[in-house]
């Protein structure tokens, strides 16, 4: 009931194990025998034995049909059929090949070289027809290729001219002393100048009111030369802040540095002063109360006529039924801007008739 040991045989053969009785010299053979295959090696691995990161390289063997690995597929992976092998990482690795009958291996250490380090490329890469700038890259030694010259040019300086509208690629490709090649690209984009429309809206506002104006070309920007005249947000809203005149501009950029903008000034105009209002703040339902304000020529007005009513020219606030309401005094200016003063009052329940009770029922 042991297990037989036929022990490291290295030649090819057929084996049996022979019992012995160490008492009696009895013998008595394995019913079967072992037979040991010496199989052959499949044919070496050619390829290189230095790649770089990134790049790709085909290993191959003249035994035909085995599957290939990586001892560390972190480092270099490769694809089990075909031996096309990718560095990853720099550092070493093994590449084996295993015949697909006997299952036989070979290997071949392969070192992955690290990529030269390159630094981006720095400049403008966006230009309009007929204009120009200079890329330039922190790493010494590298070359300079546009992807299309006929769009954008580049010279051996990185000197690039705009020559119509399009976009490319330009590269900056450094080499190193094993012959791993890094290579940083932009984009460069040339462009016309857009055709932007006339600015539309109501060039006049009051301050702190607003007023829009608008633009039928897509996509620009808005701003205003005097933010602290007026301001405008994004959709062509324009906030008056102080008065005078500031100029709105609609800016289109096609791309940086190829940008079309028009302008439209917009006057702000000042809202008259109005003192404060005076008076009483409660009222009974039912009975009225009188406000005052020093400021000629405004009108009366209340936030709710359910509440509370006043008259438009006199300032009579008539109680109607209990809660809170705002009366407004508003004057408007010589430019039709418009300021108030508000005041809120308070209604109360309509009083009760209070019963009298004589303190004695004659009189001399």
């Amino acid at each position: 009931g042991a297990p037989l040991d036929f022990g490291l045989q290295t030649v090819a053969g057929t084996y049996t194990v022979l019992a012995t009785n160490s008492t009696t010299g009895c013998t008595n053979a394995m019913a079967d025998s072992a037979v040991v295959i010496i199989d052959t090696l499949p044919s070496a691995i050619t390829g290189p034995s230095d790649i770089c990161e990134g790049t790709t390289v085909t290993y191959s063997s003249a035994t035909t049909g085995g599957v290939w690995s990586s001892s560390d597929a972190s480092v270099a992976s490769i694809v089990a059929a075909s031996g096309d092998a990718t560095g990853v990482a720099a550092g070493a690795v093994n590449i084996t090949y295993a015949d697909g009958t006997t299952g036989c291996l070979v290997t071949m250490p392969v070192t992955v070289n690290a990529l030269p380090v390159v630094s981006p490329i720095t400049g403008v890469t966006n230009l309009c027809v007929g204009g120009s700038t200079t890329l330039s890259n922190a790493t010494m030694g590298g070359v300079w290729i546009s992807a299309d010259a006929t769009i954008a040019s580049i010279d051996a300086s990185g000197n690039v001219n705009a020559v119509t509208v399009g976009n490319t690629t330009i590269s900056y490709a450094v080499t190193d002393g094993l012959g791993c090649t890094d290579t940083v690209t932009v984009g460069d984009t040339v462009t016309a100048y857009p055709v932007v429309a006339a600015i539309g809206g109501v060039a006049s506002v009051c301050e702190g009111a607003t007023t829009t104006l608008t633009n039928s070309t897509p996509g620009g920007v808005w701003s205003s030369a005097t933010p602290a005249v007026a301001t405008i947000d994004a959709v062509g809203v324009v906030t008056g802040v102080l008065a005078g005149t500031s100029t709105i501009s609609y800016t289109v950029t096609n791309y940086p540095g190829c940008s079309t903008d028009v302008s439209r000034d917009v006057t702000v105009n000042a809202i008259p002063a109005v003192a404060t209002t005076t008076g009483y703040s409660t009222v009974c339902a039912g009975t009225n109360i009188v406000l005052a304000n020093t400021t000629p020529g405004g009108a009366w007005s209340s936030s709710d006529g359910s509440v509370a009513v006043v008259g438009a020219t006199t300032g009579v606030v008539t109680g109607l039924v209990p809660g809170t309401v705002t009366i407004y005094y508003t004057v408007t200016g010589v430019s039709g801007c418009t300021n108030n003063s508000a005041h809120n009052i308070t209604v109360g329940p309509a009083s009760a008739p209070m019963a009298v009770t004589p303190a004695s029922s004659t009189l001399c």
